[in-house]
């Protein structure tokens, strides 16, 4: 799921299975790439950097800072899997957990930080590859 604006990339998975309201948007991996990528690995993908930078590339500003999320635009980003996805889904599950930690701490932000760090250089390196 992702908000319909802001200022960068924010996907996130509803494990409870929600429903959204007008202003959020979702997907869901078509049955034929279940068994090919995990949402966790496509969370920490469109929300890396380099991803970031590819969706606004094309996207419509809404004003100076803020995108529209349309889903169009989102559908149309092109998805890879190489030799990093294993450890990029690894990196994104962990972020996950200290997301979903009910006594977060500063440590833990930090972690989230370093995490997500991690994976925009492997998805450079993949993507330089």
């Amino acid at each position: 799921m992702y908000p319909y604006k802001s200022v960068e990339n924010r996907f996130a998975i509803d494990y409870k299975n929600r429903y959204c309201s007008a202003d959020v948007y979702s997907f869901f991996i078509k049955d034929e790439y279940l068994n090919e990528f995990s949402y966790e690995y496509l969370v920490g993908i469109l929300n890396s950097d380099i991803y970031d930078k590819y969706f606004k590339i094309t996207a419509k500003k809404m004003s100076k800072k803020i995108y529209d999320y349309y889903p169009n635009k989102v559908m149309k980003m092109k998805i890879f899997k190489d030799c990093n996805y294993s450890k990029i889904e690894s990196l994104s599950k962990e972020i996950i957990n200290l997301l979903n930690k009910k006594d977060k701490n500063e440590n833990d932000s930090n972690k989230v930080v370093k995490l997500q760090n991690e994976i925009n250089k492997l998805v450079e390196k993949s993507l330089l590859l």
